[in-house]
């Protein structure tokens, strides 16, 4: 397996998820959100036209920890895409993981023509907003009381872009 050019990290392993990748993808999200999706809401993510789910499986596993490393969840319309969800398994955490997959994404992107990307973050989840930062994610607004589950409100992201031909 070849290494991710920008992060080092093993890559061959990012793919399309199945219905199989369930109980791996719930046991991240379980473990990483307050409210996490129904394994349902997943199901419809890997079924619908317009969405692609990403399941990343590191090249050496981790002990009492899923297959599955990370996973992204995102939207496809015409040049943008919007992220509906990130996260990876708190053992698998600080390793990378998550930031090979966006920046896979962005690959895919500017190989597409280029485009924007866009997301919610919850203000104080400050590992996922410097990620983001760190990526070329600026802030554009606030979507108040955005999180049903704390009334909190939301942090929206958006990175531009550019075509690889640019």
């Amino acid at each position: 397996m070849a290494a991710h050019p920008e992060t080092g990290i093993e890559e061959s392993s990012i793919r399309n998820a199945v219905p199989g990748d369930l109980d791996d993808i719930m046991a991240i999200e379980t473990a990483s959100f307050p409210t996490p999706w129904s394994k349902e809401t997943f199901r419809q993510e890997i079924d619908r036209e317009w969405a692609a789910v990403w399941v990343l499986e590191p090249s050496k596993r981790m002990s009492q920890a899923p297959l599955i490393a990370a996973f992204l969840d995102f939207w496809r319309v015409l040049d943008e895409v919007h992220i509906l969800n990130l996260s990876t398994h708190p053992a698998y955490r600080r390793k990378g993981y998550a930031r090979c997959l966006m920046q896979c994404l962005f690959s895919e992107i500017r190989l597409m023509g280029g485009g924007i990307v866009t997301l919610e973050v919850r203000p104080a989840n400050r590992p996922a907003r410097d990620l983001y930062v760190s990526l070329g994610f600026e802030i554009t607004g606030i979507r108040k009381r955005y999180y049903k589950d704390t009334g909190e409100d939301a942090v929206v992201m958006l990175a531009r872009i550019r075509s690889s031909n640019a």
